[in-house]
């Protein structure tokens, strides 16, 4: 039976239908279920939708969720299982449904799939220009694959990954700037032990700095390394993400203001990080610990070339991305929470890439690899860290 894909416009009724269901749902699951949300396009005011309600239970964590699928199961919810989203579980309505149509969800608080699905919806009831872009490709979406609903929901992923990804930067911003503070007291005027002893070595071997490098520092924190530059005999350009950590590095490295010039700027931007070249060109660039706490690297990596003088060096160092990972999924990319130092004051993003992933940008950025280390922290055959020299052609 066909089965087309019909948008509609925004019908006001769809939020009392949704707590409808709601209602239902909590006479059943009350005691096992911290709350229900709507998700999906009808749940945003004044987007045209399929006329689908999605909904989206939370539990505590999986170990109720026996429980849940049986109360389920006693008023005809049939389990699906997570249809290839983990951490979203999917239930069957029974054939005697007596509501509007609608797909029901269950996800432990921490699933990152739900993350995503209250981050979408939030920045497209909060952004009208994003919510009607999304209108627009719905529609012609509907009308190009009216009876194909995979390439449909295929043909949004991108605009959804941009928006995601526009939600993380935020989210990452908001994270360094709670945190800065904190950092410039544990990081103080030299650096902590992790970045003496693992990063730095190797870091200074493959950047080979000389007297009057112009030097790029990405993602400079409080300015330890760009004060390390400088001893080192360099000029230096460093920005941060985080304007609190820019205002902490420029009261901290006060003596050395003369041959370092600090900036806020957006490493994912490609237009910020050039306007940061002006008429100079720079004999090298580093990001010590960073590439894994930028939502986008694609944008920074380009720059960097774009910077660079030709024979040029750019040397990063990340989290090892085959032994540093959050799931035993290495190839799947993936947003994760994370600490780096004990006890601050708010978690920040992490996204987890491939080496492959790593390096195919790295390459198609215009670099060659020409300087790689793994260190070792306190299992001297698990690697933590990468270490990797590229270099402008």
């Amino acid at each position: 039976m066909s089965n087309p894909v019909i948008i509609v416009p925004y019908d006001s009724q769809w939020p009392d239908e949704f707590n409808k269901i709601k209602n239902m749902l909590l006479m059943h699951l009350n005691d096992l279920i911290l709350s229900i949300e709507h998700i999906g396009s009808t749940s945003v005011p004044n987007l045209s939708a399929k006329p689908i309600i999605d909904i989206n239970m939370i539990m505590e964590s999986y170990e109720v969720f026996p429980d849940i699928v049986n109360r389920l199961k006693e008023i005809g919810y049939k389990h699906r299982g997570d249809l290839g989203i983990k951490g979203r579980e999917a239930f069957q309505q029974p054939s005697n449904n007596e509501f509007i149509d609608f797909h029901l969800y269950c996800s432990p608080r921490d699933s990152e799939a739900l993350r995503r699905h209250i981050q979408f919806r939030e920045y497209l009831r909060n952004h009208s220009e994003a919510r009607q872009e999304y209108e627009n490709l719905k529609i012609n979406l509907a009308q190009k694959f009216r009876d194909d609903r995979v390439a449909y929901t295929e043909s949004k992923t991108e605009f959804i990954q941009n928006i995601l990804r526009k939600c993380s930067m935020e989210e990452s911003r908001m994270a360094w700037e709670a945190n800065a503070d904190f950092w410039d007291i544990k990081m103080g005027d030299n650096s902590n032990g992790f970045h003496r002893n693992l990063v730095r070595p190797h870091t200074e071997s493959l950047l080979e700095i000389k007297a009057n490098d112009l030097v790029l520092d990405i993602a400079c924190g409080n300015g330890n390394f760009s004060s390390r530059l400088v001893e080192l005999g360099a000029k230096v350009v460093a920005f941060d993400y985080s304007s609190k950590m820019i205002a902490n590095a420029k009261k901290r490295r006060s003596a050395d203001l003369e041959k370092i010039d600090f900036f806020v700027c957006d490493a994912t931007d490609y237009q910020q990080m050039l306007a940061l070249k002006k008429d100079r060109i720079f004999d090298k660039a580093v990001a010590n610990m960073a590439v894994m706490d930028i939502s986008d690297i694609t944008p920074m990596f380009q720059a960097v070339y774009d910077m660079l003088k030709s024979g040029g060096i750019f040397v990063f160092s990340t989290h090892h991305p085959c032994f540093i990972k959050p799931s035993d999924k290495y190839m799947t990319p993936c947003i994760h929470k994370g600490e780096a130092i004990a006890g601050q004051p708010m978690l920040q993003n992490y996204y987890h890439r491939s080496i492959q992933e790593l390096f195919n940008i790295c390459l198609r950025s215009g670099f060659v690899i020409d300087g790689f280390f793994e260190e070792v922290d306190d299992d001297k055959e698990i690697p933590v860290i990468i270490i990797v020299r590229l270099r402008k052609q």
